[in-house]
């Protein structure tokens, strides 16, 4: 799994990114979310997640 996260530059089994592309989060709560996680990769990737996404 690590290997393709990192070919794809993508998470496998991202609830969170799955809820903000269903729309049951706005870009504000998935910000907020990242921010309680910011020290780590995964919150990273959800800031690019809501940047690009």
């Amino acid at each position: 799994m690590r290997v393709i996260e990192e070919r794809q530059d993508t998470k496998i089994g991202c609830i969170k990114e799955v809820a903000y592309y269903s729309k049951f989060i706005d870009r504000e709560q998935l910000l907020s979310l990242a921010a309680k996680l910011e020290k780590s990769g995964y919150g990273e990737y959800l800031k690019r997640i809501a940047k690009y996404g």
